[in-house]
């Protein structure tokens, strides 16, 4: 029951902050009887065979996971029950679990159907990260179940209460001592690249491309932009224009809707695209950029968030 207790006062914190904020994907059950389906029955299909399709592909980690885990499961059992006469709980656990992986799986069905939008229903938006949550859960219940089972498996009961030096036979003493060992040692040493592979992540932290975004644009979470147009200039190095991972961090920490990057252009047609913008953002300032504000601005080309509109006296801004 402790465990609970983070759980529900984070619950009732955010119930408390923010009283009308609900859920992308909630609904009000006070009024379901007003709900009404924004899908046909065709795209409804569409997404049921994708989702079927999706969720028995191998490629899929959470698949794979599902598939190996529940195949380590079985042969674990046979192998408990036919060559050391073992009757392990490991069966009917996996049982369980799978059962609670095919709910899970049409929870998640039901949420693209009846609660998500349509043009990321279509494309399962978030699937991968939906199915592994429930697939943790399983590897996780899994290996509990089994390690109770295996350790069962070594001790020899002889009263109404576990005596921790009873042992079928010195050999499998030795085998338990010597496994909780290298168990021990694997999972220290495991823990150990885990922590370095953080520290790493840590000291790397500030060359990498969202660190470099935060320090020209700050946090802005605080207030949503749905109406400023950015444009973010920047070489596509590590391809982060091309694969479009600079608008997308853009658009995290501007907290905003319109964000776009450029990663090469033209000196005569560059200002038409400038000009469509209410904001042009240098991330790196490279010669060819510098030359270009220093013709058409008069200014360096320094990393930092210009405005278009005061900074380019030849843009001509559209309307919204």
């Amino acid at each position: 029951m402790l465990s609970l207790v983070p759980l529900i006062l984070w619950s009732a914190h955010t119930s408390a902050a923010f009283p009308s904020d609900a859920g992308k994907f909630s609904y009000d059950f006070q009024s379901i009887s007003s709900f009404s389906l924004d899908k046909t029955p065709a795209q409804i299909s569409y997404i049921v065979q994708l989702f079927l399709y999706t969720a028995t592909q191998l490629s899929q980690l959470p698949t794979l996971g599902f598939v190996i885990f529940n195949g380590i499961s079985i042969i674990s059992f046979l192998v408990a029950r036919f060559m050391f006469h073992k009757n392990w709980k490991l069966m009917q656990t996996i049982l369980l679990l799978d059962l609670a992986v095919v709910l899970y799986y049409g929870g998640i069905l039901a949420m693209y159907i009846l609660a998500m939008p349509l043009d990321e229903a279509l494309r399962l938006a978030g699937f991968d990260r939906y199915a592994s949550s429930m697939i943790l859960f399983l590897i996780g219940a899994v290996t509990m179940r089994l390690t109770m089972d295996m350790e069962n498996s070594f001790y020899q009961q002889q009263g109404d209460r576990r005596d921790y030096r009873a042992f079928r036979s010195l050999t499998s003493k030795n085998i338990y001592q010597a496994v909780t060992v290298v168990l021990s040692l694997a999972a220290g040493l495991i823990l150990l690249s885990e922590l370095n592979g953080m520290n790493s992540n840590r000291d790397a932290y500030h060359d990498t491309l969202p660190a470099r975004v935060s320090a020209l644009t700050g946090d802005n979470w605080h207030a949503p932009d749905n109406d400023t147009r950015y444009l973010f200039y920047s070489s596509d190095k590590d391809n982060e224009v091309s694969s479009y991972e600079l608008p997308y961090v853009g658009r995290y920490f501007l907290f905003a809707a319109q964000v776009d990057a450029v990663s090469q252009f033209t000196d005569d047609a560059f200002m038409g695209q400038i000009q469509t913008y209410d904001k042009f953002a240098i991330l790196e300032s490279t010669p060819a950029i510098r030359a270009y504000m220093k013709a058409h601005a008069n200014l360096p080309g320094d990393v930092g968030i210009y405005d278009v509109r005061e900074t380019f006296p030849e843009a001509v801004i559209p309307g919204k």
